[in-house]
């Protein structure tokens, strides 16, 4: 129903609660909407959005009790913005199915940002170098060995060390003596690469 004067009337957030309440419990909608002043179909559309009411009155109920801050400069207060909506409602541009608060909270679900689970948390803490593509990262970690796996010039040399001495305590192991040695000879050579200066492969390639 509309107020005197033309006007809408403005059903309060508390007030719409309380209709879903009579209505729940076991008031006919007919005498609800006469109790509230309001037509069958404002009722109707209020309980259509019986939960979202409920769950902002619980949402306010526990929000603190502040003194209103102040309005800057250039931003209207709550009594203009009230007008405007219902001069926007009278003139018909916005429906009388939808309030002011739905109009502003329309994208309040939105998922904008990516939601992760505790346990994509708890390993982005803890390995924050870990790419986010799990398929890239399975690939690169089968295609490229880790350094940590690969082992350092002094531990290869110490390993031929074992096998020279292995094969020199027993008869019949000239060939793995042989083998060792050859081993020994190409470790010193991919270290002796490793260790030259970056410039020594510019000077190679120069004309």
């Amino acid at each position: 129903m509309n107020a005197p004067g033309g006007k809408r009337k403005r059903i309060t957030l508390d007030q719409k609660a309380a209709m879903i309440k009579a209505v729940e419990s076991g008031t006919k909608k007919s005498k609800v909407a006469r109790d509230f002043d309001v037509s069958t179909s404002t009722l109707s559309t209020i309980l259509s959005k019986q939960q979202s009411i409920i769950d902002a009155v619980a949402h306010a109920s526990d929000e603190p009790l502040l003194d209103e801050p102040a309005t800057p400069d250039g931003f209207a207060t709550s009594d203009e913005v009230a007008a405007s909506w219902t001069a926007l409602r009278d003139a018909g541009v916005v429906p009388d199915s939808e309030s002011f608060c739905d109009y502003v909270s329309a994208d309040s679900e939105v998922v904008a940002t990516e939601q992760l689970l505790d346990d994509d948390i708890v390993r982005a803490v803890n390995d924050p170098d870990e790419t986010s593509d799990d398929d890239s990262a399975d690939e690169l970690a089968d295609s490229v060995p880790k350094a940590s796996n690969v082992p350092t010039a002094s531990e290869a040399l110490d390993a031929v060390d074992v096998l020279r001495r292995y094969y020199g305590a027993h008869e019949g192991g000239e060939d793995g003596m042989n083998i060792a040695a050859a081993a020994e000879r190409a470790i010193v050579r991919i270290r002796k690469m490793q260790q030259r200066p970056i410039t020594d492969f510019f000077a190679a390639t120069a004309v």
